[in-house]
């Protein structure tokens, strides 16, 4: 029988190192799949290649992450859609209560010069036979006139707003104080105009209250 000596070194060294490697492949790389086990699939990794993992994972999160205060509160989109609504019946002449977010449809009542599509509708057919028509007619038609004689009269047709007139006003009056401690009033905005559906004749004008000049 012959002596081999590379069949010798091979059983004596190679087999049990590469028995050994195998199962220390087997032993550190041995993976779960499953998200709940990713910590103790990553401790299984070298120690270099956690590392680039961990830096790698860090940037992307900064680069999503939006800090709390940064983030637009849950509220503004609701508050700038309330401010385009004000906005939308200063320019369209729509009083204040009429506003869908202050008075259900059901529950309104005609004011003067409101613009929304229950004041623009009601009282204008005058020749239908329906009484409810006709008592709308007439009432619309008593508030023009009597608000034609006298402008403070619409004051008495809506609710009164203390301690400032504001959205029952024709103008939003902004005041400061000067130097001398006194109170100077700006005209400012519009706010509502009462009389924006009734026209003025030059007759009505002439005969309307007298001026007086100071």
């Amino acid at each position: 029988m012959e002596f081999n000596f590379q069949e010798t070194i091979k059983n004596i060294f190679m087999k049990p190192l590469l028995k050994y490697n195998s199962q220390l492949s087997k032993k550190r790389y041995l993976f779960n799949d499953d998200p709940e086990e990713i910590d103790v699939n990553v401790q299984q990794l070298p120690t270099q290649l956690r590392n680039k993992i961990y830096i790698m994972c860090m940037r992307n999160y900064w680069r999503k992450y939006i800090p709390l205060t940064a983030q637009i509160p849950s509220w503004y989109e609701h508050a700038i859609a309330q401010k385009q609504l004000l906005f939308n019946a200063i320019q369209e002449n729509i009083h204040f209560m009429h506003l869908p977010c202050n008075t259900l449809e059901e529950n309104k009542k005609y004011i003067l010069g409101c613009q929304c599509s229950y004041c623009k509708n009601y009282g204008q057919d005058e020749e239908s036979d329906d009484i409810n028509d006709i008592y709308e007619y007439t009432t619309r038609n008593i508030m023009e006139i009597e608000y034609c004689k006298d402008q403070s009269y619409f004051e008495q047709t809506v609710p009164i707003e203390k301690p400032f007139c504001k959205w029952n006003s024709k103008w939003n009056w902004i005041s400061y104080m000067d130097d001398n401690n006194e109170i100077n009033i700006l005209m400012g905005m519009k706010i509502y105009n009462p009389g924006h559906d009734i026209f003025y004749t030059l007759n009505e004008i002439i005969n309307g209250k007298p001026i007086y000049f100071r």
